[in-house]
């Protein structure tokens, strides 16, 4: 665990990936490279940003992109520290974390929300959800969920799969969710178990049947029908 943290500051660490389905570009969440794209052609990694307002990112961490629109929204979990100091961030009671908007037409960054205190464990704890109701423009608890939330992804019937991180180094154990299934309105439809076999899951993503888990600690991408 100690070599890979050593080798992704060199190699660098994406923790959110997302592909813009009208141009076939994949957008990447490096905490160490900031925001970058994959060109439809596929080749290296173009950095897109890795500021906004003056302050770099240090900790890019989650993406998702409006497929009408275009627009990318991801996060910065810290103006402070990078993904290998997490610990701190929890310890210091950072709260410079950001909710950002990528124009990738003006080529803009917008932050949406700002001094965010996130609390991580081995990687961090926060589900963001933009609102587009008649509160849009606002931030309010999602759902209230049986571990700590990492990423989260919408299926193709507009149910969310959010990611839960124990924020140990070891396993999760037979009886401890690693992932849940939730509604339009934040209701738990359905709890997975590690049966302890992952460790510190981060993101859980599915794709015609098929869940395909990610791990914070683990050299592996799990995976289990839906």
């Amino acid at each position: 665990m100690v070599q890979l943290i050593l080798v992704e500051r060199i190699c660098g660490r994406p923790l959110g990936l997302q592909f813009n389905n009208r141009s076939c570009e994949l957008y990447v969440a490096d905490a160490y490279f900031r925001l970058m794209r994959v060109e439809r052609n596929g080749g290296v990694a173009r950095q897109l940003a890795s500021s906004a307002e003056g302050i770099p990112f240090r900790f890019t961490n989650a993406l998702d992109i409006d497929q009408v629109t275009g627009v990318v929204y991801f996060t910065d979990s810290s103006s402070r520290y990078t993904r290998r100091e997490n610990l701190r961030v929890s310890a210091s009671g950072d709260n410079t974390a950001r909710f950002m908007r990528y124009d990738p037409v003006s080529r803009r960054v917008t932050v949406l929300l700002r001094g965010l205190s996130l609390a991580l464990s081995e990687d961090h704890d926060y589900v963001l959800i933009p609102e587009t109701s008649l509160r849009a423009g606002t931030s309010d608890i999602f759902a209230q969920v049986p571990g700590s939330p990492d990423n989260i992804k919408r299926n193709d019937m507009g149910h969310f799969w959010v990611a839960l991180n124990n924020g140990r180094s070891v396993p999760s154990s037979n009886d401890e969710p690693i992932v849940v299934r939730l509604d339009g309105q934040g209701r738990i439809l359905e709890r997975r178990h590690g049966n302890g076999f992952m460790q510190s899951t981060s993101e859980v993503n599915e794709n015609r049947g098929t869940l395909f888990v990610g791990s914070v600690g683990m050299p592996y991408v799990g995976s289990s029908r839906v």
